[in-house]
Parts: C-alpha cells; sequence; structure tokens
C-alpha cells in the first residue's frame, strides 16, 4: 500500500446549541494494491482542536461515517453534512471516486470499503493522528447512487456498525437483490415526490429485501431527491425535470434528515441510551413525515419515553429544573460524545453553569431519559 499524498487545512464553523468544533479537513490518495494500484480519494472532516495546518483533533473520541455521493455530485455538494455531523461529533469521510457520467457501482462500493478499512486500521497506529481519538465504530451512509453503492458495500468490511440510505438508488449489480445479504440496523429516508429515484421502484424495494432484524423506513411526505444535499446543478436540473409534488423546501427536508439520522447514529455508534425516543419512537407521532418501523430494540438502546419528568427552560443557562419529578433520584448527564461530564441528586434543579452549549443527555435512576440543550 503506498500513500501518493495527504493534504491537511482546517477552518471555523459554528451551529446553535451543538459543540463549537473547527472542522479539519485530510485529504487521501490512496493505490489499492489488490485492485491493480487503484486510485482510490477521499475528503475526510473531523473536529479539530484549533484552525490552522495540520491541528490535531478535538479532545475526546469520535465515530466514524463514511458517505458516498450521488451520480456526478461532488463532496462539495454535501457542506450541510459535514457541518452537521462534524459539529454532533462525527469524522466525516466522503469517498469520492466514480464521479463520471459512467460510474462502476461495484467498484465504488470496494473504494468505499477499501478506505474504511484503512482508515480503521490506521486509528491503531501510534503515530496516527486519529490515535485515541476514534470510536472504532463505523457508520455507512450513502445518498442517490451512493446510497445503493453503500447497500454494495455493507458486507465488504467488518467495521460497519449501521447503514442509512437517503433516496437509495437501484444499481449494477443490484443493490435490491444485494439487500437480503444487510442484517445492519438500517435507517432509509425517502421523499415521497421524489422523481429521480422514484421510491416504488428504488427506496422500497431496498428497505423491503434488507434482512436487518432493525429497520426503519422514514417518508418525508411531499420531500424531493436532491434536498438531502445541498444545490447541485446536476441533481436540481434532474429534479426539475423528473418530480412533481414537492412542497416542502430544502432546508425543512434536511432538518428531517438530521433529527432521525443523529438520533439513530447516538444510538448505535455512541451507545446513548434513549437517543431514538423522541421521533423514532413511539411510531406515528412526527406529522411531516409517515413511518414504518421494523425495529425491535433492547431497553438499552430504546429507553420507553417518559411524559411526566420534563426539564425546562431548555435551551437553559446557569440553572436548569425538573418538572414533576416526585422524589430525590441519582442522575447521570452525559454529553453528545457519550462521555459523563457531571452526577448527583437531583430533586427538581441542575447547576449546569460550568458547562458548555451543547446538547446533553440527562439520564435519572428511574428510567427517564431527557435531552437537554446547555447555553453558555
Amino acid at each position: 500500500m503506498r500513500v501518493l499524498g495527504i493534504f491537511m487545512f482546517l477552518f471555523c464553523y459554528s451551529i446553535s446549541y451543538s459543540q463549537n468544533y473547527p472542522i479539519g479537513q485530510f485529504s487521501l490518495f490512496m493505490e489499492d494494491p489488490d485492485r491493480n494500484e487503484r486510485l482510490v480519494t477521499a475528503e475526510m472532516f473531523y473536529p479539530a482542536q484549533a484552525a490552522g495546518a495540520n491541528q490535531m483533533l478535538a479532545d475526546g473520541e469520535f465515530p466514524l461515517l463514511v458517505f458516498g455521493h450521488g451520480f456526478v455530485m461532488p463532496y462539495t455538494s454535501y457542506e450541510n453534512v459535514k457541518e452537521h455531523f462534524v459539529n454532533e461529533g462525527y469524522i466525516v469521510m466522503f469517498i469520492t471516486t466514480e464521479g463520471s457520467i459512467a460510474p462502476d457501482h461495484q467498484e465504488y462500493a470496494n473504494d468505499i470499503a477499501y478506505m474504511t478499512d484503512y482508515i480503521v486500521d490506521q486509528a491503531t497506529n501510534p503515530q496516527s493522528f486519529l490515535n485515541g481519538h476514534f470510536i472504532p465504530k463505523v457508520g455507512l451512509i450513502g445518498h442517490s447512487m451512493g446510497g445503493g453503492a453503500s447497500v454494495l458495500a455493507s458486507d465488504l468490511s467488518m467495521y460497519f456498525e449501521t447503514y442509512i440510505g437517503l433516496a437509495p438508488a437501484e444499481t449494477n449489480p443490484s443493490a435490491i437483490d444485494y439487500a437480503t445479504n444487510i442484517n445492519l440496523p438500517a435507517l432509509i429516508l425517502s421523499g415521497s415526490s421524489d422523481g429521480v429515484t422514484p421510491p416504488s421502484e428504488h427506496h422500497v424495494p431496498i428497505f423491503e429485501s434488507l434482512a436487518s432484524e432493525c429497520k426503519v423506513f422514514v417518508d418525508i411526505i411531499d420531500g424531493a431527491h436532491c434536498y438531502f444535499a445541498n444545490t447541485d446543478f446536476a441533481c436540481d436540473f434532474g429534479e426539475l425535470a423528473a418530480s412533481t409534488g414537492i412542497e416542502i423546501s430544502r432546508a425543512e427536508q434536511q432538518q428531517i434528515f438530521y433529527d432521525y439520522a443523529t438520533g439513530w447514529l447516538d444510538s448505535f455508534l455512541k451507545a446513548i441510551p434513549g437517543a431514538l425516543n423522541e421521533f423514532i419512537f413511539p411510531e406515528g407521532d412526527d406529522s411531516r413525515v409517515n413511518l414504518i418501523n421494523n425495529c425491535m430494540l433492547s431497553s438499552n438502546t430504546n429507553t420507553p419515553p417518559f411524559d411526566k419528568i420534563s426539564v425546562y427552560p431548555n435551551p437553559g443557562k446557569d440553572i436548569i429544573f425538573l418538572k414533576n419529578n416526585l422524589k430525590e433520584q441519582k442522575y447521570l448527564l452525559f454529553d453528545r460524545n457519550g462521555r459523563l461530564v457531571k452526577e448527583g441528586i437531583v430533586l427538581d434543579r441542575i447547576d449546569i453553569s460550568d458547562l458548555s452549549s451543547q446538547m446533553y443527555f440527562l439520564h435519572l435512576e428511574g428510567g427517564a431519559v431527557l435531552k437537554c440543550m446547555v447555553l453558555e
């Protein structure tokens, strides 16, 4: 294996109520010796300590998201994905091969798996900048062509823990047929007005073919094909010609994507109990979507929702209060990366004045798991 080149630069981005990470970029150019030195390229983005060249990762440990792009769509069309998930405490790697008008779907799947294995293996190297900052769990995400190719890649690496398909497209070889091999927890998001890859011909058959014991289908009412990404000329032109009935905005569809995917990934890659509760469970509570929930999760993954106890104000600053908490009980407060940041005994209030601005999960001894935001 020979490294052709690695380039790094960093820049800052902030998002409300989330960890305020500078975002580092790591460009990879690799040759795969098992495929005649095939060139495999990727762009990696990660939470960094500070802006500037060759900065290290931010304090903490972060899982990896490997992303497959849509047909002729560059990684720059997915700035929204990068910015959201890096600030949620994830390393995001876009596989940038097969961007031509005649892509090889199987080779793209092989590229996804190859670069995943390389990065995870490198993370165990004491000389790697990832060492000590990497949770060895990988989420596999793909949009359109990349969603179908990710199905083909799903069993080519042992490191994949879950699959998320964003309007996944049928491929050659068939992602629909290959989905019978997938037993990973799987989340598929689909726009009901998608005319580029009509759900009945692409997303639904892939979902139905999945062998996963835990799979969820999110049908975004009046949603589009291209709105999972930012504006992209090729995708948007195709959508204009093929899709009708789109009644929501790009920002609204992206928010639905974040709402479902973030909790899903927090549950399966960070093992945050209750991370799925607010949107996935119970079924049917979200008027923005039609939900098919074929997922039976353990109590550690899906903690039943508690209606009586709530946190206010939320977002909070200095002090948060618990409404309807009738007795003192032990609490644990975890940050978005699953690190315990505070614990104690609570009846009606918790001092949060020493916490930084981000999302936290409050676990109560009685079983409730509450999501709260903290403002500095």
